[in-house]
């Protein structure tokens, strides 16, 4: 918890206040009001020895999420072909299944399945005219873009790309995110690294010299399958196919610094009248660390495990969903003497030893016997979490290490380990405990009262239960677990709520940190307008939801509107938004997600496409020729042209790779049975390019090994250099097949004229370089980057 910031500083007068709430939406006459704080809000935090030129701070005051304006590349065409003919897919899908009768009613659906990539074919004629259309549409469109490109507004400026190119090769510098308040913090690589090996020094993490990281993937695969093989009869086929087809890599750790728990920032943001901090390196910054393994081969057993656990939550009696659910359960009026009391677990994620987590999750399982999965039953939901917290696996700095205890911070099931388990200890301890103390209406009360959202607890003590007692008693709980608390009679945060005690009254305002910089997504960035458009309303509704004081609020309004308008948000639709919000009722917002129903199923066929201005209208074109292409396996389908968001600051400027800039190339992976580039009858061409035999030169987009998936590549005769170009899934694999093809001992004619060659004219053997990872794993959008590279580099074995 940090400490609150209710005080502000002389700015607007209350007449001020009043002429503008009057012209907007309501009177505040009768209303105290206190005035808005005129402050720069500091964006930037630069902790390092890097001086950062005018056009790089311009760049980072607009925040991580800001997305950059590109024109369109040739990738960005291909990847919106890709995405067109998708849908087209999509459709001829739906037309195969349409009026078909479903054969087996009772089969059970799976519970997480990959997206189907099997290609449908037809010949209906009213698709196949579709398809056309929507092709000549694409490239109709296409042919103008170079004028789009010319016309096209940037939203930033040269001297600010360059500024992020100078950012993105410093390689002495670390760029983060703050872990709340959304500030930038610029490190020193060196100091970085410090603070991650000094974590890594606990007990709590162990470093593996004996695990390489093929080795480190190899052990989490086995486990998988081990996993895999014990409830083969239990898991549906799609299911397996989920948890073990899809493209993998080693999770990474990474730090956030928690600069609102530094008290040296904390003092400097404080004293600082600009919008970029720089100091010298504080000693008192600590960091949360963060597994990231979206890769991670037992990601999707992590991810299946949450879906699982994920109804037992809201059967722990203290629990609260968010903000929205904690107003809900706040009381309107409390007693006199009443005291506001929260307590903060420090560190609760790894400090949860897996002994306390398998015991709560099985708690609640015996408890709430419904709620568990009848098909997969508890024996799979503690074997696979046995299995997830004994392989915590990941790479820093190019060394693995492994966690020996704790939730790893990062895994989708973790918040659901970590209420689970403080929930357990609640209702086998402490409850107890108050019950022994004190007399059974206190305790009844004190258990209807008491609230915690995973780490954090609130307490409105009503009835003089002693608080010291109070942190004595959760102090107990379990001995790696450490409560800190505070106390109050007038006012104390909860989430990002400042609860206050008017007399008897309780009133709730939003609560900021000092080192929240309210870096508000900038209008100017490359996102779609509905976006845009929706961040002032949705701000002000979430001030009309919390603030419950007329006066506090229309103050929070002036606030919002001076810091949209920093951020170059139109004024009108700033005002608008802030009379939509208010003229919502209050109870209707705090209420909104309280009864959610499960969302009706709806008929959505999706156009999914990367957010470009110029390209989300060839989108829109699309959607619209399809709804008006009168298909009958259309009929009651609702159209949606999605937007997938481009790379945003975020994406561009963090990197897990701290000191080396990435190597782009084709490497063996020298592994003893590799029979792609050890031994064999092909031979892997190592190197950053190569030149062909027309002159053409291919270069390699990133490292490429035998084991890289998603490729295009290029095989090349060795007696007479011709060659071919072709998309695989998986390199090893589709070696295997070629050299099978062209095998000069296989009597079958092969079907590829280029293994057909190659078995006549070089005896079956041939060179290969895989040049070009393709970003997604889907088989339409790598045959349209292999159309592309045909096309460009002119191989003659097609």
């Amino acid at each position: 918890m940090g400490t609150t910031n209710t005080k502000q500083k002389s700015g607007a007068t209350t007449a001020q206040l009043n002429r503008w709430a009057s012209r907007f939406f309501i009177s505040t006459n009768s209303e105290k009001s206190t005035a808005i704080k005129e402050d720069a809000q500091i964006t930037v935090i630069n902790i390092s020895n890097t001086e950062l030129s005018h056009s790089q701070a311009q760049l980072l005051s607009k925040s991580l999420k800001f997305n950059v304006s590109t024109d369109i590349s040739e990738f960005t065409k291909l990847d919106f072909l890709a995405d067109a003919e998708l849908l087209i897919q999509k459709i001829k899908h739906k037309s195969y299944h349409f009026n078909k009768p479903n054969n087996n009613p009772n089969s059970e659906v799976p519970i997480v399945k990959n997206k189907s990539q099997r290609r449908t074919a037809t010949t209906n004629p009213d698709i196949l005219k579709l398809q056309d259309t929507i092709h000549e549409t694409v490239q109709s469109c296409f042919n103008r873009t170079n004028k789009s490109n010319n016309e096209m507004v940037h939203n930033v400026t040269q001297s600010e790309r360059a500024a992020l190119r100078e950012l993105q090769n410093n390689y002495e510098l670390v760029i983060r995110e703050a872990d709340k308040g959304s500030a930038v913090v610029l490190m020193n690589s060196t100091f970085y690294c410090n603070a991650a090996t000094t974590l890594l020094q606990s007990d709590r993490y162990k470093k593996r010299p004996d695990l390489s990281k093929d080795g480190a993937i190899k052990k989490l695969r086995s486990a998988r399958k081990q996993i895999i093989n014990e409830f083969r009869l239990t898991l549906l086929k799609d299911e397996i196919d989920f948890l073990e087809n899809f493209e993998e890599s080693l999770a990474h750790l990474y730090l956030n610094p928690k600069i609102h728990k530094s008290k040296q920032i904390i003092d400097a943001v404080t004293k600082c009248q600009t919008t970029i901090l720089s100091m010298e390196q504080p000693t008192d910054l600590p960091f949360r660390p963060i597994i990231s393994g979206t890769r991670c081969p037992l990601k999707r057993l992590a991810a299946l495990v949450h879906k699982l656990l994920e109804p037992f939550p809201k059967k722990v009696s203290s629990f609260v969903q968010d903000t929205w659910d904690l107003l809900r359960k706040l009381p309107n009026t409390v007693q006199p003497g009443s005291e506001l009391i929260s307590l903060d677990v420090k560190d609760l994620y790894t400090n949860i030893d897996n002994d306390l987590g398998f015991k709560a999750v099985e708690y609640y399982m015996d408890k709430h016997p419904e709620l568990t999965h009848i098909r997969l039953g508890k024996n799979f939901i503690l074997r696979s979490l046995q299995t997830l917290q004994e392989n915590i696996l990941y790479e820093f700095n190019g060394e693995i290490y492994s966690q020996e205890n704790g939730c790893a911070m990062g895994k989708d099931y973790g918040p659901t380990w970590a209420t689970l388990a403080v929930g357990y200890l609640e209702e086998t301890k402490l409850y107890p405990q108050i019950r022994r103390h004190y007399p059974t209406e206190i305790a009844d009360k004190f258990e209807k009262d008491y609230q915690r959202f995973q780490d954090d607890t609130l307490l409105i003590n009503e009835h003089g239960v002693s608080k010291d007692l109070i942190l004595e008693l959760f102090n107990n709980l379990h001995p790696q677990l450490e409560f800190t608390s505070e106390n109050s009679e007038t006012e104390l945060p909860f989430l990002d709520v400042l609860i206050t005690i008017q007399d008897t009254t309780i009133e709730t305002q939003i609560y900021h940190k000092k080192t929240d910089s309210f870096n508000y997504l900038h209008f100017g960035s490359n996102h779609p307008w509905h976006t845009k458009r929706n961040i002032p309303y949705s701000l002000a509704r979430r001030i009309r939801g919390i603030v419950s004081n007329k006066g506090h609020r229309i103050q929070s309004y002036l606030e919002l509107r001076k810091r949209l308008i920093t951020k170059k948000y139109p004024r009108p639709l700033i005002d608008d938004a802030l009379k939509k919000a208010e003229s919502t009722p209050r109870l209707t917002i705090i209420n909104s997600g309280a009864s959610k129903n499960a969302k009706e199923q709806t008929n959505i066929t999706t156009l999914v496409t990367t957010h470009h201005p110029v390209l989300d209208k060839i989108g829109a074109e699309i959607v619209t020729i399809s709804a008006r292409a009168g298909l009958d396996c259309l009929k009651g389908t609702k159209l949606v042209h999605a937007k997938r968001q481009p790379p945003n600051l975020k994406r561009l400027l963090t990197r897990t790779n701290i000191f080396t800039k990435p190597k782009k190339g084709v490497i063996m992976c020298n592994k003893p049975r590799c029979g792609l580039c050890i031994h064999g009858h092909n031979n892997l061409l190592e190197g950053e390019s190569i030149k062909l035999k027309n002159g053409k030169v291919i270069t390699a987009n990133k490292l490429i090994n035998c084991d890289s998936t998603n490729l295009v590549y290029c095989i090349i005769c060795p007696k007479c250099s011709e060659f071919y170009v072709g998309e695989c899934k998986t390199l090893r694999a589709r070696m295997n097949l070629h050299r099978n093809h062209s095998n000069p001992g296989n009597i079958t004619t092969p079907p590829l004229k280029v293994n057909q060659h190659l078995k006549t004219c070089a005896d079956g053997h041939f060179l290969v370089f895989p040049f070009h990872v393709v970003h997604t794993n889907h088989q339409i959008t790598r045959e349209a980057y292999e159309k592309h590279f045909q096309k460009v580099l002119q191989p003659t074995l097609h």
